[in-house]
């Protein structure tokens, strides 16, 4: 699903001086303002969020080259929908709706109108899931994928599925190549447990937990051995574990990961839109990421 625009044109500016393309961002707060900025080429024009009527005046394409939403998953189907109307592209940060025909709505118009809309999930862009692809193929297929998602948000039910799944649920479909057989989501205690289930029995578990402090862990099981990442202690390799259990020792750290994160995504949008290139793989991943969750929330 992630863009294959990388490599050393990501170390220029991405517009000559003084012709800076101007992005609008609805939500996200200071620090998704601070880093569009910080991008040569790229400035942030307007910024409001997504109370009130505001955001409407924002989606300009006289004002605005481009526009980045980072809202409650309710919102966002009415601002894309609202951007591609006026030829505004979008980054959207999570799932595009909440619901599957609204992301259906948002692929005709973009289909239409040559529109361009990517969703962004930050995890896809981290460097250290590249590295588990990468390590990882070499030493057998995956057998398990375990994922902790706990957010401070109050959130439970179909509320946190919507608002803390999406990352989880891409990256699992971004590793497995594609949707599950079956998907559905349990209640746990103070939150809910997403079970993702594919063919030969290999199967996703991933946890989503709010009102608790902010931590996030992916593993993946192979075989020979368990690749985990975590925000606190990077990405290690540990031992099998058994029935796919979480590893309880310290593992081997890997060091000398390629950098990326954020900033390869905002540019990799950035550069989309110069090139005119609306990469509809794109947008049909993030139906994907769509109807899975739509289908775990539907189950509890």
């Amino acid at each position: 699903m992630v863009s294959d625009t990388d490599g050393p044109m990501f170390d220029n500016a991405l517009a000559e001086p003084g012709q800076a393309m101007q992005f609008g961002i609805i939500g996200g707060g200071e620090a998704l303002a601070e880093l569009v900025g910080s991008i040569p080429g790229l400035q942030v024009a307007r910024q409001t969020d997504a109370d009130g009527g505001e955001w409407r005046q924002i989606i300009n394409p006289n004002l605005i080259d481009a526009l980045v939403i980072d809202v409650a998953p309710a919102w966002r189907a009415s601002m894309i929908q609202d951007a591609l109307a006026v030829g505004v592209p979008v980054l959207c940060i999570g799932a595009l709706a909440n619901d599957s025909s609204e992301v259906a709505m948002i692929k005709r118009l973009s289909g239409m109108g040559g529109g361009l809309v990517m969703a962004w999930y930050p995890w896809l862009f981290n460097p250290a899931f590249a590295a588990m692809n990468e390590i990882g193929g070499m030493v057998g297929p995956v057998r398990a994928i375990r994922i902790t998602s706990h957010v401070p948000a109050n959130l439970g039910g179909a509320d946190l599925i919507w608002s803390a799944g999406a990352d989880g649920v891409a990256a699992v479909l971004e590793m497995l190549g594609g949707p599950p057989e079956y998907a559905s989501a349990e209640a746990i205690e103070d939150g809910v447990l997403l079970r993702l289930l594919y063919k030969d029995d290999v199967n996703a578990h991933i946890e989503l937990r709010g009102n608790r402090p902010d931590t996030h862990s992916f593993a993946v099981h192979r075989d020979q051995l368990v690749m985990r990442w975590t925000a606190a202690g990077g990405l290690r390799l540990h031992p099998p574990t058994q029935n796919f259990a979480a590893p309880t020792d310290e593992g081997e750290q890997i060091a000398g990961v390629d950098p990326g994160g954020p900033e390869t995504a905002v540019r990799t949008f950035a550069h989309m839109i110069l090139e005119r290139d609306p990469q509809p793989q794109i947008l049909d991943f993030a139906a994907d990421v769509v109807k899975v969750l739509e289908s775990c929330a539907k189950s509890l």
